[in-house]
């Protein structure tokens, strides 16, 4: 069987290509698991099965691929480091290299600059502890690491190191989780940075560092940052937006699944709870709920919520309609669309 075929096992997708512009519009960017060897691998379809290309394996990388926010390139994580290409493939780099590229000894982790042209890199430098900016198209990088935390670490791996996840970029603001695994005295915060990048706030620190470490979403007008939590500790809310300014918390009722939040392009978030997918307002207050259970929330550009539930993937349009099947997708990690 050839790479076309054996891309039907992991994922499918909707492809048309503005000839006037030149960016690809409804693809889907797939990383699943290769039949019958389990083999992880990242592939981009169509539905017509025109265009549909094989793009790597992964070894034991997850992908964590993310089309850029024009739908103009898409960028992964595989052993290597953290790659971005265009659509058809062209333009490839490599913009920050693994120290060790045959192990996942690096903690990497990434989101796109608002106009799609960088991106931050959390878990960059010689011994990952670095927050980088590096452009897609140059592959020029440049340290953003706040200056209070350059210090400290000895080698990779070094406990005392701190550890960047990055959560998003939107319009000037960066948000980010620090975390250390300092013995007797674990630590792990959400901050902000703003346009100079070198005045990080503080938002978040949690109670529970080990098991309250935040699933986390950056709204699209950088004003909220939207986190769930195991609520291990009483003090870590479970759920619930924190605005960037004030740093308020405005703690939310909803039995949220241990799974990141998404925000839809007006501002809604949608939640995975047990009981179904729940929309709310950019505040936590609650709006309707969808009546189905559904993992693997996608929110696209176009007000699509796309979500997963055991081999099938369903498609809400606007997060308002009740969900449609789009296709069978056995062995999918994870899917991304582009428009």
């Amino acid at each position: 069987m050839t790479a076309l075929g054996l891309a039907v096992a992991i994922g499918t997708a909707w492809a048309s290509v503005s000839r006037e512009s030149g960016i690809p519009r409804r693809l889907l960017v797939v990383s699943g698991s290769r039949l019958p060897t389990h083999e992880p691998v990242l592939f981009i379809r169509s539905a017509t099965g025109r265009r549909e290309r094989f793009v790597t394996r992964l070894g034991s990388s997850l992908g964590e691929p993310a089309w850029s926010p024009n739908g103009s390139r898409f960028a992964w994580i595989d052993s290597h480091g953290v790659h971005a290409e265009r659509a058809d493939g062209s333009g490839h780099r490599l913009l920050v290299k693994s120290p060790c590229p045959y192990s996942t000894c690096a903690n990497y982790s990434f989101a796109w600059s608002p106009d799609g042209r960088s991106l931050v890199v959390g878990g960059a430098g010689r011994i990952g502890d670095r927050l980088v900016i590096a452009s897609a198209e140059t592959g020029k990088s440049t340290d953003v690491t706040p200056a209070q935390r350059r210090r400290g670490c000895i080698s990779f791996g070094d406990p005392t190191c701190v550890q960047y996840a990055v959560i998003g970029w939107q319009r000037r603001t960066i948000a980010y989780e620090t975390n250390t695994q300092r013995a007797g005295s674990p630590a792990d915060s959400i901050w902000v940075m703003g346009k100079d990048r070198k005045h990080p706030r503080l938002l978040r620190t949690f109670k529970d560092p080990i098991h309250d470490s935040p699933y986390a979403a950056l709204s699209p007008d950088g004003s909220t940052v939207a986190l769930v939590t195991e609520h291990r500790d009483p003090g870590d809310a479970a759920f619930g937006p924190v605005d960037t300014a004030t740093r308020e918390l405005h703690v939310v009722r909803v039995d949220a699944g241990l799974e990141k939040p998404v925000w839809s392009p007006d501002g809604r978030l949608a939640v995975s709870t047990p009981s179904g997918i729940v929309i709310l307002g950019a505040r936590g207050t609650h709006r309707y709920s969808l009546h189905v259970r559904g993992a693997g929330l996608v929110w696209t550009r176009s007000d699509d919520l796309l979500f997963r539930r055991d081999a099938d993937l369903f498609v809400s349009d606007g997060g308002r309609r009740p969900p449609r099947l789009l296709f069978r997708a056995p062995g999918i990690r994870s899917f991304v669309p582009n428009w």
